[in-house]
């Protein structure tokens, strides 16, 4: 994954109390955002003014740290999620938080190792968050957005991989046409 100044003025360009500490990524990602279907059907995020309807607020501290092959985890600092569930008398990870306290935010295979940075928080850590934010407000799990844990999250992305159209959104999270971006990666 690419890790430079020009990925960083990006992302702070959405998300400006995000910064870099010692090599790692760290900050608040705050936003106001909804789930809508394109006109293909297709749940996308959409940033909206206020909390009202079907629209979330959220605000999460967060920490980016990199393995030495530069592969991003990402935790949740600030202890809102640990405490939704906690409020929920439900396990961490309903919440998608992996025994280590990292964030999973999808599945291993559909991780691009071509999305930038900036791409990658806006494509992977900004929906995982607005996920959380849903399920904050109105204490039910969103019907979209996240894939269930172990042998049931890989049945779960064939399917999707399946149902995939050429022109539809590629599903790494790109925002590209799947012609376009991971199409050839799943059929050769």
């Amino acid at each position: 994954m690419k890790f430079d100044s020009v990925s960083m003025t990006e992302i702070q360009h959405y998300f400006p109390d995000l910064k870099v500490v010692a090599g790692e990524i760290c900050g608040e990602i705050e936003f106001f955002a909804k789930y809508v279907q394109n006109h293909r059907g297709q749940w996308v995020i959409e940033s909206c003014k206020s909390q009202e309807g079907n629209c979330v607020y959220g605000s999460y501290k967060i920490k980016i740290a990199f393995d030495r092959f530069g592969f991003p985890s990402i935790f949740e600092t600030g202890g809102k999620i640990e405490s939704l569930a906690h409020k929920l008398d439900k396990k961490l990870i309903e919440f998608h938080i992996n025994a280590d306290g990292s964030c999973c935010l999808d599945f291993f295979l559909n991780i691009s190792q071509k999305l930038t940075l900036g791409e990658f928080i806006l494509n992977k850590v900004y929906p995982f968050f607005v996920w959380q934010a849903y399920y904050a407000k109105f204490e039910v799990v969103p019907s979209i957005g996240e894939y269930s844990h172990g042998k049931e999250a890989m049945l779960e992305f064939i399917k999707d991989i399946k149902k995939l159209e050429r022109n539809d959104l590629c599903i790494c999270g790109s925002r590209k046409k799947f012609k376009n971006c991971c199409s050839s990666r799943f059929y050769g």
